[in-house]
């Protein structure tokens, strides 16, 4: 777990352009670089499990309807 937080750590992160922005901020565009990671490497850690949340949250395909409105 500290490997996926090592990129929310303290310091500047680099902005769209790659120059690093004051206080450390990253925006919208480095949280969603950092959970793509996070996602990565559970993937490659723990498949089955991510398989699981998938059919689970109907995720990777169209949004699924609630159960019982059909």
């Amino acid at each position: 777990m500290t490997n996926m937080m090592s990129g929310l750590g303290g310091g500047s992160a680099p902005a769209e352009g790659g120059a690093p922005t004051p206080g450390g901020g990253g925006g919208l565009e480095n949280l969603l670089r950092v959970g793509q990671q996070m996602a990565e490497q559970m993937q490659q850690s723990n498949p089955e499990l991510v398989e699981q949340l998938r059919n689970q949250y109907g995720g990777g395909g169209a949004p699924q309807p609630p159960p019982g409105t059909n």
